[in-house]
């Protein structure tokens, strides 16, 4: 049960951190939707 938790718990910040990373590059460039579409999510 415990691994179990620290892999939700890792699952939701890695989903996080991707999904800040995306808000940034949308910021980032005007042509952002077909840059992530075609590139895969960075991992920082």
């Amino acid at each position: 049960l415990y691994i179990y938790a620290v892999l939700v718990v890792h699952t939701y910040y890695e989903n996080l951190r991707s999904r800040e990373v995306e808000l940034f590059f949308a910021l980032q460039s005007p042509n952002a939707p077909t840059d992530l579409a075609q590139s895969p999510p960075v991992m920082l």
